[in-house]
């Protein structure tokens, strides 16, 4: 019997699914940002897709590469919201970024990256 509430019999791939989704679920119902947050968007560019909530306290940028390969965005359009900042955590993989010129973005990816 599968029951996707506990895990019991899912597939090494649905239980790596269920994780992610918790861990964003528990991310998202924490952060006033993405809830109350305004919303600055950024045409796409090459396959990219990027926007930022942001309010007082925190700035969130979520950006998708929907292309085939590894994707390198220059940061230099997003400085409107970066400003001084120069470092970033990368919610989903618990990771750190640095923001200095360019990003690198793995294929068919997306990231949800916490500026600080």
């Amino acid at each position: 019997m599968i029951n996707g509430f506990t895990g019991k019999g899912l597939t090494a791939q649905e239980q790596e699914a269920k994780a992610l989704t918790t861990k964003l679920l528990n991310w998202r119902k924490e952060k006033a940002v993405i809830h109350t947050g305004k919303l600055m968007q950024f045409a796409p560019e090459d396959g990219v897709y990027s926007f930022f909530r942001y309010n007082e306290k925190e700035t969130v940028m979520i950006i998708f590469n929907k292309n085939d390969k590894e994707t390198a965005v220059s940061l230099d359009k997003y400085n409107e919201m970066i400003g001084d900042k120069r470092n970033a955590f990368d919610v989903l993989n618990d990771r750190r970024f640095s923001l200095e010129s360019t990003l690198r973005i793995s294929p068919k990816t997306a990231l949800i990256l916490e500026i600080n």
